[in-house]
């Protein structure tokens, strides 16, 4: 069966089995600079301590980075990141040949004033759709933010726990590199203006989250559009255009929508019959969701299954499934 999760985001991310991965941490003093390529991944970049400038390969602009801001990098567009834009960069990967490294940290220089933390965020052949392309290419949480107390909280544990040789030191720092990636969406949506159409913006908006919320917390019911209204305390016009606006489809279509995800994940997942997977998703027929989910992937559900069932986990290679690399690896 499709298991439910009420909370869009919760669900959305659950989805996609979006996971923070940590690289590493970056200890620097006095002058520098360093080029990054484009990033293939969503990238994030924590400031713990000091402050720096960034620019794009692609645009002149200087961002300032403090001390408690968190940076999201979404594009594929390469940057440098400096202490004085006088000084020429150095490509990253040259930096990793040299320059004393602990606990996944490099550390360069003596008089260490900037500390930052980076990694990736990991996610599902779903995730492109459903989180990456519903994010700007660059995203600033900074220290200001109304959210920045819980943000430098978690970087100051974080820190902490990269520093330590404790046991359980690797997952409680994956944990908490999570929990900022999480205050970091949160802390964005509550930014409603600055966000692009789309389910994100959605849920920034008092009357349209609550009726996500619904369609999340029961996807297999059969909503019709003067319910979902109903619920959100709208007239029918009123909600099915200001839904559209705001997230770029109809109440029904992103129900839809979202049920053929559910279905993705199930299909490729679990061992779960297409009828029983209909079942669970509102469909009284195989025939009729077979039908809705071919016009919404592009493939029949056996097909997809087909090609792109999960294999079974090689536990003769989990060790290497660990979620800390070997190396610190902003070049990633």
């Amino acid at each position: 069966m499709v298991q439910m999760i009420g909370d869009p985001l919760s669900s959305s991310l659950k989805l996609v089995n979006a996971t923070a991965i940590l690289s590493g941490g970056l200890k620097i003093g006095g002058a520098w600079g360093f080029s990054f390529p484009p990033p293939t991944k969503l990238k994030f970049i924590a400031i713990v301590e000091g402050c720096a400038q960034l620019r794009f390969f692609d645009d002149p602009g200087l961002i300032t980075l403090e001390c408690g801001d968190v940076l999201l990098l979404n594009g594929a567009t390469g940057f440098t990141i400096f202490s004085d834009p006088d000084v020429t960069p150095v490509e990253i990967s040259s930096v990793f040949q040299s320059g004393e490294k602990a606990d996944n940290i490099l550390t360069i220089g003596q008089d260490i004033d900037f500390y930052l933390i980076g990694g990736h965020i990991d996610f599902n052949q779903i995730g492109r759709d459903i989180l990456v392309n519903a994010l700007p290419k660059q995203l600033l949480i900074p220290a200001s933010n109304s959210a920045a107390g819980t943000i430098t909280w978690l970087l100051q544990h974080l820190a902490r726990e990269m520093a330590n040789e404790k046991i359980g030191s690797q997952i409680a720092s994956t944990q908490l590199a999570q929990l900022v990636f999480v205050q970091s969406l949160r802390a964005y949506i509550e930014q409603c203006d600055m966000i692009p159409v789309g389910w994100l913006r959605g849920l920034a908006d008092k009357h349209i989250a609550p009726a996500l919320h619904l369609m999340h917390d029961d996807p297999a019911y059969q909503w019709q559009l003067e319910e979902l209204a109903h619920k959100v305390g709208m007239s029918r016009t009123g909600f099915a255009e200001r839904f559209r606006k705001t997230v770029g489809v109809t109440p029904l279509g992103y129900l839809r929508n979202w049920r053929m995800r559910l279905a993705e994940q199930a299909l490729r997942d679990t061992n779960e019959t297409i009828a029983t997977i209909a079942l669970s998703l509102g469909y009284t027929s195989e025939s009729a969701f077979s039908t809705a989910f071919k016009q919404v992937i592009g493939t029949a559900p056996r097909n997809y299954r087909s090609e792109n069932k999960t294999a079974p986990l090689d536990l003769t290679d989990w060790a290497n499934k660990m979620p800390f690399p070997d190396h610190v690896g902003f070049a990633s």
